[in-house]
């Protein structure tokens, strides 16, 4: 997806006007037109377009403009970006992960109920720490596919 069309999108999701936009990004209405006609944002511009959309969201879009910040900003932008990926994603994948350990303990659910509710939970969080090139280890012993014992 381009600058342009994430930009759209954004608005269009928000079921703003372009001057509500505008007013929400503290911009100009032109600044709006100008950016979904093809011109691309900048700066600070792009921060704020990115903020609204993970605000609201919409993460794709805010990829869109996460992208262009990066390359705006050079390596810097690189670790900045994971930087905030981490910051935003640990503390939910902890609070996800704390949650389901006190349903294991706590709960009053039966055994198989339990257990489905921790596989919605494992799928939900593996996405997110993907995203971070987290992985659980491999318990000791166990092989992964295509692999033989040594």
């Amino acid at each position: 997806m381009d600058l342009t069309t994430a930009i759209k999108r954004l608005r269009q999701s928000l079921n703003m006007s372009q001057q509500a936009f505008a007013n929400e990004l503290g911009l100009s209405i032109g600044a709006i037109t100008n950016y979904e006609r093809g011109r691309e944002p900048e700066g600070k511009s792009l921060g704020s377009l990115y903020q609204i959309a993970m605000k609201h969201g919409q993460f794709k879009v805010a990829d869109v403009f996460r992208e262009k910040l990066v390359k705006e900003m050079g390596v810097a932008g690189r670790l900045t970006a994971l930087g905030a990926l981490a910051s935003y994603t640990i503390g939910g994948i902890h609070a996800d992960l704390s949650l389901l350990l006190n349903d294991f303990k706590y709960g009053s659910d039966k055994p198989v109920v339990k257990i489905g509710n921790a596989i919605k939970t494992l799928e939900k969080l593996m996405p997110e720490m993907d995203k971070l090139n987290l992985h659980l280890p491999r318990p000791t012993g166990m092989k992964g596919a295509g692999e033989e014992d040594e």
